[in-house]
């Protein structure tokens, strides 16, 4: 019933998932040949060594011999050209390639090569995905400790330049460490969950098909065997899709784990022959000797020790072959010496029948030790079994003890998660009682707000009145006063006269700047050309005298998106600011405009003249209201602090660049894209 119900969910995961990923599958499928076509037709060397190493990398767990020949001519082209790129990733993939064939010190060998190249030519990314190569090498040979160095070093790098696949990727790493070495599983899950949000936000199947196979192992060993299940079915499904055999290596594994642990042992055996099938068709040694290692265990506890033997011999001689594998190279090559000379031996030995005989009964001594090594190995071995009995009925009696504990925990656990519902239910009123008192103290503020403004205009305007009669009378008394002898009291009407205007000039400014912070922003695309060319053309009929020069700067993205009209404003003032503090000692006075687009999406504007410049003193308060960059100005000190108030409301600011020496320098910087 249990192997029913796993099927039918396979099939459940198939539906589900099938739809996310045909489109990419299908693109998978014709990647390698889509490449190679590709290649086919390229001369340029830089653009073969590209298509050369990706081929190496997509090949690298399904055809070994096909990407080593790739990964090798991208190297010696790239060498050929001084590359630097492409041979270290030449070097990388090489490594790549053989990690997964399981020759770990070729390997090795060929990461800290690459890192060796980078010490003379830096490149950022490229170290640090050579240092993650390295912590998953470490990783497949146990030195957990060393891995998770290298996984550190490798995600601080890709998390300052912001590489959001390359810090999936290591996060997954970081996961598995904080698995195993820290033993820390709420970590690891934090890891894994983290990593999957950026996979699915880039659509990388192939991270997600490890993470869910990450997460699967978390489960299983927090003893939720059937999300577990349904994880690594995911995993797997992903897998297939994408024609990775490496990667269905390790979700036939899981699922075989997992099957074993719930004593679902034909399922078990089947996921363990599948992934021995997969093996033999990469021709992997460490998936090999995972599948004989998992076998022999599964029928060890079936108690069936005949195949139990059989599948550990396969594992001794797969394991001999992977980790003596550079001892038997030397082997062979000593033993190719012994047999030129033995040829030349036998020809001595020929020449006596005595040797003769001596030979045979040494040969027979051999035969004889060699079977007595046999029976030996095979005692050992069902010592070992038996003694791998014993220690199972112990620990059953061990684990029942320890479930009485545990559910004896799980009881006052219970009672702890009662006392939290209640504490969080209390902490939810507080929570929406300080959220309503919050959102009246908003609307309070919106309305005195409204308020002050309304009182600002009013007073302002109230306040042109009795000013314009004031202007009225002086302009009398002047006519009065033109033709008298009292010519001071002539000059006290002038002074009133001159007050009255710069009081007048003042409240049009406050209204003025009223108005503004009820401007309502209406964003539309158009050229910044077009803009600059409108803000000249005030320039120009402020220069009576034809003094001011005009020059642009401008980058290669023209065409912008916010609220035309304000910007124009904004400009207007930061202009107007360039003609009143004018150096008069200066024959030609110059306003340039230069722009720049950042890669966060913020556009900047940068309005810079030679004027008389801006006291050092006086920066701090520069936008403050009635602040002025002079101490001798005329103007009220309005202008720039109505340039920011703008700015702000189109999303930017307005600031003084104090680090320019040669130009009187400010910057308007506003998000110019559409959302």
């Amino acid at each position: 019933m249990y192997i029913l119900f796993v099927k039918t969910c396979s099939i459940i995961l198939s539906l589900i998932f099938g739809t996310l990923f045909t489109v990419q599958v299908k693109a998978q499928t014709h990647t390698v040949e889509a490449l190679e076509n590709q290649l086919e037709n390229t001369e340029v060397a830089v653009d073969r060594v590209d298509l050369l190493n990706e081929l190496a990398y997509e090949l690298r767990s399904k055809d070994f011999d096909k990407a080593i020949v790739y990964a090798t001519e991208a190297y010696d082209i790239s060498k050929n050209n001084n590359y630097h790129y492409g041979l270290v990733s030449a070097l990388s993939n090489s490594g790549l390639i053989y990690q997964y064939k399981g020759e770990y010190d070729k390997s090795l060998q060929k990461f800290y090569e690459g890192l060796k190249k980078l010490d003379e030519n830096p490149d950022l990314l490229l170290e640090a995905r050579v240092l993650n190569n390295i912590g998953n090498l470490y990783w497949r040979t146990n030195d957990r400790k060393k891995a998770y160095d290298y996984y550190k070093q490798s995600y601080a790098i890709r998390k300052e330049a912001q590489d959001s696949l390359g810090m999936a990727k290591v996060l997954g790493n970081l996961g598995n460490s904080a698995n195993s070495v820290l033993h820390d599983k709420d970590s690891a899950r934090y890891y894994y969950n983290k990593a999957l949000e950026l996979f699915i936000a880039l659509n990388d199947s192939n991270g997600l098909s490890i993470t869910y196979s990450n997460l699967g192992n978390i489960e299983n060993n927090a003893g939720s065997r059937e999300k577990a299940v349904e994880l690594y079915h995911q995993s797997l499904k992903i897998d297939k899709a994408l024609n990775s055999l490496y990667g269905t290596t390790f979700a036939y594994s899981n699922l075989g784990n997992v099957h074993a642990k719930l004593n679902n042992t034909d399922s078990a055996i089947y996921y363990y022959e599948a992934l021995l099938a997969t093996a033999e068709e990469l021709k992997s040694l460490p998936r090999k000797r995972q599948a004989y290692q998992r076998l022999y265990g599964l029928y060890a506890d079936m108690n069936d020790y005949k195949k139990a033997f059989e599948y550990l011999q396969l594992f001794n001689e797969v394991d001999d072959s992977l980790m003596n594998k550079n001892i038997k190279n030397r082997m062979a090559d000593m033993q190719l010496k012994f047999d030129n000379d033995l040829k030349q031996n036998e020809i001595d030995l020929l020449k006596s029948k005595s040797e003769i005989n001596r030979s045979e009964i040494d040969k027979k001594y051999w035969q004889n030790l060699f079977l007595i090594l046999i029976l030996i190995t095979v005692a050992i071995i069902a010592v070992g079994i038996w003694l791998r009995y014993r220690t199972k009925t112990r620990l059953y009696d061990e684990l029942e003890k320890k479930s009485k504990e545990l559910e004896e925990a799980k009881q006052m656990i219970e009672e702890r998660n009662q006392e939290l519902i209640s504490i969080n239910e209390s902490l939810e009123d507080k929570v929406i009682s300080r959220t309503q008192e919050l959102n009246e103290s908003y609307q309070n503020l919106l309305i005195s707000n409204q308020r002050l403004d309304h009182f600002t205009y009013r007073s302002a305007h109230d306040l042109k009145g009795p000013i314009a009669s004031i202007l009225g009378l002086t302009n009398l008394l002047k006519v009065e006063l033109d033709n008298s002898e009292n010519q001071q009291a002539l000059q006290y009407v002038e002074l009133v006269n001159k007050t009255s205007l710069k009081m007048e000039n003042l409240l049009k400014r406050i209204i003025q700047s009223s108005q503004l912070n009820q401007t309502i922003v209406k964003k539309t695309e158009f050229l910044i050309e077009d803009l600059l060319k409108q803000v000249s053309e005030i320039i120009k009929l402020n220069d009576f005298n034809n003094r001011i020069g005009i020059s642009y700067k401008l980058d290669a993205e023209h065409k912008i998106y916010t609220d035309a009209s304000v910007l124009q404003i904004i400009l207007r003032y930061l202009v107007n600011n360039s003609i009143q503090y004018l150096d008069p000692h200066k024959e030609q006075h110059e306003i340039i405009f230069k722009t720049a687009s950042s890669p966060s999406g913020f556009y900047q504007i940068h309005v810079l003249d030679n004027g008389v410049g801006v006291d050092p003193q006086l920066v701090p308060d520069l936008f403050n209201m009635f602040s002025k960059g002079s101490s001798e100005a005329q103007n009220p000190g309005l202008g720039l602090y109505d340039a920011n108030l703008l700015a702000e409301k189109i999303g930017g600011e307005v600031f003084f660049d104090d680090t320019d020496e040669e130009y009187t320098h400010f910057v308007v910087s506003f998000p110019s894209k559409k959302d």
